[in-house]
């Protein structure tokens, strides 16, 4: 039933309207964690050591020859259940020779980089607002304990025209992408081709919103026809 219904939905997002900020096909490849590796890898972007598998010996090996690892989920890592929705999020590896179940369900392992600070910078139609977060929890700031402090950031040129440039090659025009800056190196994690925005917006005034808009809107003679 689920799957029935998000058919229609995307069908329909895929064919509504003149000008969308992303449509369904593209949004699915473009959050692709395999696909994102190898592109951001193209425009030259520094990546941790990682692994994407559902092999518990490459697993291990890949653990074992780090300092530390993290694992955390390939897509969005929701769990259901009949009460609640939680989410997995990004965890250190704490024991190197128990890895397990991953013929099962598939990991994402990374080296487990030291940061001074982690950035988000949110790109609409090459409109950069960039957000330095700062937090307490070392290894995943969306933890629920973690203490966050947001600040806006202005990133470096090259870090803005490597993120256009993986943009451009994905085909999409919305794009919220996470780095760790470790001694002023941006290290790239990710890229959310629907990542959230509105939290920042209300803490910081970014202006994200009114962009989306005019973007939309055709405010921005730039906008797809």
């Amino acid at each position: 039933m689920y799957k029935e219904m998000m058919t229609i939905i995307e069908g329909i997002a895929e064919n509504a309207g003149k000008v969308a900020l992303t449509r369904p096909s593209i949004l699915k490849k473009a959050d692709n964690k395999i696909v994102q590796i190898h592109v951001a890898k193209e425009v030259g972007f520094t990546i941790p050591p990682s692994l994407l598998t559902n092999s518990n010996i490459s697993a291990q090996k890949f653990v074992e020859t780090q300092n530390s690892s993290i694992v955390k989920p390939i897509s969005v890592g929701r769990i259901n259940t009949s009460q609640t929705v939680n989410f997995i999020q990004t965890n250190i590896v704490k024991d190197t020779g128990n890895v397990k179940g991953l013929e099962f369900s598939p990991a994402y392992f990374q080296s487990y980089v030291q940061k001074d600070y982690e950035v988000r910078l949110t790109i609409v139609y090459g409109e950069c607002y960039g957000v330095k977060i700062e937090s307490s929890n070392k290894v995943d700031w969306r933890k629920s304990d973690a203490t966050i402090r947001y600040s806006k950031i202005r990133v470096p040129i090259d870090i803005e025209e490597k993120c256009n440039e993986m943009m451009k090659k994905l085909n999409i025009h919305f794009a919220a992408f996470d780095f760790i800056v470790n001694d002023q190196e941006y290290i790239f994690l990710e890229l959310n081709a629907n990542g959230q925005w509105q939290w920042l917006e209300e803490k910081l005034n970014l202006g994200i919103s009114d962009k989306i808009i005019e973007y939309l809107t055709g405010g921005d003679k730039n906008a797809e026809k």
